[in-house]
């Protein structure tokens, strides 16, 4: 049984706080703050178990159509079991092909059109904040 999430990615061109909203700093030095919704635990993450099949993750960009997906970029992921591709200006499907074990970080570079083409990286990497979305399965 394959696993298949959805996931709303929320981004406002001012800084947040709290109720799972994260300040960054875009590419031009501006702090906005995102929130991802849906997926495991409401956070963006998406969790299968090893050899169930290949698992998809849908995420949608909510809001105001200034905003678009630029770049979704992976971490920890050694063995290539993650993909992306555009579905529209403002969605994209991630893949995990779930043929080896994994605990990986996903990003989203969400492209500001309003504001000069800005980029803005929707990572909660920055100082204590926690860990970006998550995929990741296990053997059990």
């Amino acid at each position: 049984m394959s696993t298949h999430e959805n996931v709303k990615l929320k981004v406002r061109p001012t800084p947040s706080s709290g109720k799972g909203w994260h300040n960054t700093k875009a590419s031009n030095g501006q702090i906005y703050s995102f929130r991802y919704e849906g997926g495991l635990d409401d956070q963006g993450n998406m969790k299968t178990k090893l050899g169930e099949g290949t698992a998809t993750l849908n995420l949608d960009l909510a809001g105001e159509d200034r905003y678009s997906v630029e770049d979704v970029k992976f971490e920890h992921d050694p063995t290539h079991q993650l993909s992306w591709k555009r579905d529209a200006e403002s969605s994209v499907t991630i893949t995990d092909i779930n043929t080896r074990e994994l605990d990986a970080h996903y990003t989203v570079d969400v492209l500001d059109a309003g504001a000069g083409h800005v980029i803005v990286p929707c990572d909660p990497m920055i100082g204590n904040d926690p860990r970006p979305p998550r995929i990741f399965h296990t053997n059990a």
